[in-house]
């Protein structure tokens, strides 16, 4: 399946996915105990931006996700990890995400948001886990 993006949070994740093959409107999938909900997205991507953004769900190695939370958590001990987000670089759909690039050189990326009672921080890793500064 095709998604903007895929946010991993602790007790539960998010897709922002097309509405159908092909379409620029996209809704909010929501998996929470077992069952999914989806609404409209809160906010949509320029239909113009929709065939770099999209990437297939399938692609991402999700088995690189525990490791890169463990690593970023040694990193900020003093923080928690708020959620894993899988996306394509250089897109910017929430409101934490920067145009982050460097050193990307895979198709799709990771980054780690973490926040803790006196800081929040960002990281961001290759499509196989690995951290870049």
């Amino acid at each position: 399946p095709q998604v903007l993006s895929m946010m991993v949070y602790s007790g539960y994740a998010m897709a922002y996915a097309p509405l159908e093959p092909g379409s620029t409107k996209f809704d909010e999938y929501t998996w929470r105990d077992g069952k999914v909900t989806h609404k409209p997205a809160p906010s949509q991507p320029k239909p113009a931006d929709v065939p770099k953004m999209l990437f297939d769900l399938t692609t991402v190695d999700w088995s690189v996700v525990e490791s890169l939370v463990a690593t970023v958590a040694a990193r900020v001990p003093e923080e928690s990890v708020t959620y894993v987000w899988a996306h394509r670089p250089g897109t910017l759909f929430t409101t934490y995400s920067t145009v982050f690039t460097h050193g990307i050189t895979t198709t799709t990326m990771f980054s780690v948001a973490t926040s803790g009672d006196y800081n929040s921080s960002g990281f961001h890793a290759d499509a196989r886990g690995k951290l870049v500064d």
